[in-house]
């Protein structure tokens, strides 16, 4: 909240541990120890991001890469895959990964729609996964991963809730 008492605009997270955060009448997290920012998120290497439809995860997924893209020191090399739109025949691996790994920088993946992805192509998810356990030690090291995803639980596509 704002000295005026106003809840901010800024989005929140919690973790899965805090499954009932305050939040204002329009359902907004409040600020509290518990909740994070978008740059608190910046300082984890992994984060699945989870939310229901229609909930603004592709717009945080934006943000987030905006995010890192203005940070001067560490300079990230930010790749994204927006799984809502892949198109199958282009491959998992997104545009810069291939500069990323012979590179010494940071670098950040950015993955929106995992659950969409994997309705609309049935191996998404697995070869993400291939690609992911293709990297050495040290490209791991410089990686961090973020996952936006509907829970499974509120998951819309018929086949991924028969798998739960």
């Amino acid at each position: 909240m704002d000295s005026s008492g106003n809840s901010s605009t800024v989005r929140r997270f919690v973790r899965l541990s805090d499954p009932y955060p305050k939040t204002d009448e329009l359902g907004f997290v409040l600020p509290s120890e518990q909740s994070l920012t978008l740059h608190d998120l910046c300082q984890f290497r992994c984060a699945f991001i989870r939310g229901p439809q229609w909930v603004g995860k592709s717009f945080v997924a934006s943000q987030l890469e905006g995010t890192f893209r203005s940070i001067e020191s560490p300079q990230y090399d930010v790749m994204s895959l927006n799984l809502e739109v892949w198109a199958p025949h282009e491959g998992v691996i997104p545009c810069g990964w291939e500069a990323w790994k012979k590179s010494s920088r940071m670098g950040v993946l950015i993955i929106d729609s995992l659950d969409e992805g994997d309705f609309l192509y049935p191996n998404a998810s697995h070869a993400i996964s291939r690609l992911l356990k293709s990297l050495t030690g040290a490209e791991s090291g410089r990686l961090s991963v973020y996952v936006f995803l509907v829970p499974l639980d509120a998951c819309p596509y018929p086949h991924q809730q028969a798998v739960r």
